[in-house]
């Protein structure tokens, strides 16, 4: 005997919530739209129903939420996000819909995706291969922080307040830190449409050269210069 647990979130606009999904990789199994909305889409092993809502709201989290177990979350969120970049021409990091970045935690390795309607899937690897930072330190701890803001809680601002008290003090910090730090402060600015703030923190960290054992820690923030860079040139 086998069972399975298929979550069913509520949807605004069914035809938008399939092409929002289907964007970022998911094959849609089943649409109807009378007598009753109901759908369902699918990526490997994820399934995900809906059912239209008029109480659905169009800019707040709804509430409703799964999880997702994975067994290697950065494939999963390199494949979203490769979607996501291709259907929007940007990556979506603050705002709804959006993708946060793989947060560490002491047990587990995690990112939330938000859909147009707020709905919440958390992707978990528990346990997995890390990266051995360097030792923590003021800045690091900071990082920490202001990464679950900015990704996780849509709380830039906050971010960029927890980040600004680091970074006013580097003398004793690593190259790598720093760098990571100059990286997520520049993205954090972006989400606040600070422009100039973004070309100061991105022009520290593209005069940051790392050593060849710094590239593994700092592999996600290398990945986000480029589109940052890439970003700023179109706009």
């Amino acid at each position: 005997m086998t069972q399975t647990v298929i979550p069913v979130f509520p949807c605004r606009s069914l035809k938008a919530t399939l092409e929002f999904y289907n964007a970022i990789g998911f094959e849609t199994l089943y649409e109807q739209h009378a007598p009753y909305v109901y759908g369902s889409v699918k990526y490997q092993d994820i399934q995900i129903d809906f059912y239209g809502s008029k109480a659905a709201q169009a800019v707040e989290e709804s509430g409703h939420m799964c999880l997702v177990i994975t067994s290697d979350i950065h494939a999963l969120h390199r494949a979203l996000s490769s979607g996501i970049k291709q259907h929007f021409g940007k990556q979506l990091r603050s705002g709804i819909p959006r993708l946060g970045s793989v947060n560490t935690l002491s047990k587990d390795q995690r990112c939330n995706l938000l859909d147009p309607d707020g709905n919440r899937i958390i992707m978990i690897e528990v346990g997995g291969k890390k990266i051995k930072p360097h030792r923590p330190t003021a800045l690091s701890k900071a990082i920490s922080m202001a990464r679950i803001d900015a990704y996780s809680r849509d709380e830039p601002a906050i971010a960029a307040q927890i980040l600004d008290q680091a970074l006013h003090h580097l003398s004793d910090e690593p190259t790598v830190t720093q760098f990571r730090a100059f990286v997520l402060r520049a993205d954090i600015a972006a989400m606040l449409h600070d422009m100039a703030t973004q070309q100061t923190y991105l022009r520290a960290a593209q005069g940051i050269t790392l050593a060849a054992d710094e590239v593994p820690e700092a592999g996600e923030e290398i990945e986000r210069l480029k589109d940052l860079t890439a970003s700023d040139g179109r706009s």
